[in-house]
This record gives C-alpha cells, structure tokens and sequence, in this order.
C-alpha cells in the first residue's frame, strides 16, 4: 500500500516538473475522515520552516493522522522524493531528474535507516494530551481559516 502511494506521489510530482513548474513540498495526510493535502512553502530561515512543520504536525494532531506521505523536489541530487510514514513503517522512493531533455530515473527505494528522526516525530502519537494553547492555536488555525505559507485540501481538489 505505502509504495503504491509513493509511486502516485512520484507521479504527480512529476507531472508538475513536465508542465515546467517547481514541487512544492507537500504532505499527503492519511486520516479518519479521508486524506488531504497540505502544501507548505519551506522559507530558508531554519526558525521558520521549523514553525511551518509544526503547523503541519498539529494538523495531523487535529485530524488524528495515522500516516503521511511526504513529497518534494530536492537539489542534491536534482531528484523528487517521497516517503511514506506509518506508526509500523517507513519507505520512501526517490527518482533522479535528467533536464535536457527532460527524463526520470529508475526509482530508488530507501529505507528508516534515511529519513531523519525528526520527520518520524511529525506524526502524532495514538494518544495525545494537548494543552488550551494548542487546541486555541488549532481552532484559529484550521476551524476559522489559514496559515501563512501552509495550504491545505483534499486529493479530489488536485489537478
């Protein structure tokens, strides 16, 4: 199941690259109530794009996340990646780009051993205490409207 998830991940991402535009680093959120997207703008202050994950953890947080894919174009090597975590498992693929003219490689599949700690933390645990601060933070956030440089939407709103 997760690598057919990749594999559509991989597929749209490159889809986006064909029509000449840049990935956008999304999460694909698995859910109770379905699955969504959330498309966040990584800023290059480290402080800032930690804050934009937090927003995407809580979130997860908010819709009782079980699972996340996550996809984005990297530069080193000139490659789209996505990896997929569950509270069991982790696996991810990644597909080098050739630009001129423009192909995709065999994809790579990789492992826990190469997603950092730090994106195994972004999905909540089964039980969660949240402080009035959080769930305050959670209303005005995702019940009343939006956050800067994180948008989000369900997969039948793609294109």
């Amino acid at each position: 199941m997760l690598r057919a998830l990749i594999l559509e991940e991989l597929a749209f991402s490159q889809r986006i690259i064909r029509d000449g535009h840049e990935v956008v680093p999304r999460f694909r959120v698995i859910a109770p109530d379905g699955q969504h997207t959330i498309m966040v703008q990584m800023p290059d202050d480290l402080a800032a794009r930690m804050e934009r994950l937090q927003v995407v953890r809580a979130f997860m947080v908010w819709k009782a996340a079980t699972a996340f894919i996550h996809s984005s174009e990297i530069i080193t090597p000139d490659a789209i990646t996505a990896f997929a975590i569950t509270r069991t498992d982790v696996t991810g693929g990644l597909q080098r780009i050739k630009r001129k003219p423009l192909s995709f490689g065999e994809i790579e599949w990789f492992g826990r051993e190469s997603i950092d700690e730090a994106w195994l933390q972004l999905l909540p645990p089964r039980m969660l205490t949240l402080g009035q601060r959080d769930l305050e933070f959670i209303d005005r956030a995702f019940e009343q409207g939006s956050v800067a440089g994180v948008t989000w939407m369900r997969p039948e709103d793609r294109t």
